[in-house]
């Protein structure tokens, strides 16, 4: 397989840093497989002192010495990245838990409660607990202050209401018109489906399990929309307009500038004219 410079160059600094005292001497990428909606890529590194199967995403190294073959390590990798997602009780990232801590450990003590239920009262209290989260979301996102211009007549208990003015002024303009609609149309819905399930004197388990889902899709498209706000319009490349843009970094000009990043294209190997200064190295796209 082709072995592109920049992810050479990655590749040997991950090895070089978990490796400690280890030099590279040579780096091939060997495989590339697509398992479900994840891409690995596996590479074949030899060092001074020994060889690896590094295989990413996450990135993580293997010694030839315990895994001698590539489907075996590719295999191990995968098992192991599955079970770390297994044992996750949510698709939140670290950005969405870091945003509202406290909602997301509400959240939890309700998948909590709900394993712990046998009864209706216990899949009613499953839904007064996804209301409260709901509470907190918006106070904790601090609604008012994230649009600056907040409704004075919006109570905080008013789910529906501060969540609407949210969406409005995030996902607005025309372009933007058909996810609005969406994150609306599924916020007043699932509203009212915490309220229902908390007066539902005959609610079963899989009543409890589809309001407790509804309710966590809520929280990760809202605070999908204010951190899509906030970041910057994602590079394009000016030839082919790809988004596989990522910052490369080139030892070679470090006489330039102190921390050297090249903008390179993935798609068509377009690259920058000037380094880019960017103390904190990053290999995603930018």
């Amino acid at each position: 397989m082709k072995s592109p410079d920049h992810q050479k160059r990655s590749v040997s600094e991950y090895v070089e840093l978990e490796a400690i005292g280890e030099k590279v001497k040579r780096a091939e990428k060997v495989s590339s497989e697509k398992i479900f909606d994840t891409t690995y890529d596996v590479w074949d590194v030899e060092t001074n002192k020994d060889r690896y199967w590094v295989i990413t995403e996450p990135t993580n190294l293997y010694s030839h010495s315990d895994f001698s073959s590539m489907d075996y390590a590719l295999s191990f990798h995968i098992g192991l990245m599955s079970r770390m997602s297994a044992s996750q009780h949510t698709n939140a990232t670290d950005e969405d838990i870091y945003r509202t801590p406290k909602t997301w450990r509400q959240w939890e003590q309700a998948y909590e409660e709900l394993e712990l239920s046998e009864e209706a009262e216990d899949f009613q209290a499953v839904g007064a607990r996804c209301r409260e989260v709901l509470i907190t979301l918006v106070e904790e996102l601090e609604t008012s202050k994230l649009t600056k211009n907040g409704s004075p007549d919006t109570k905080k208990a008013d789910v529906k209401g501060q969540l609407a003015i949210l969406y409005d002024f995030l996902a607005f303009g025309n372009e933007m018109r058909k996810i609005r609609a969406h994150l609306k149309t599924n916020s007043d819905s699932t509203w009212e489906l915490v309220n229902w399930l908390t007066h539902h004197k005959n609610a079963v388990l899989y009543d409890a399990k589809y309001v407790m889902n509804a309710t966590e899709q809520i929280m990760l498209n809202t605070l999908s929309i204010v951190i899509r706000n906030e970041k910057p319009k994602p590079k394009r490349c000016p030839n082919g307009k790809s988004y596989r843009v990522v910052l490369d970094f080139r030892s070679e000009l470090m006489s330039k500038v102190k921390h050297p990043y090249v903008e390179l294209c993935e798609a068509c190997g377009w690259e920058g004219d000037e380094p880019i200064n960017h103390p904190s190295p990053s290999h995603n796209p930018v």
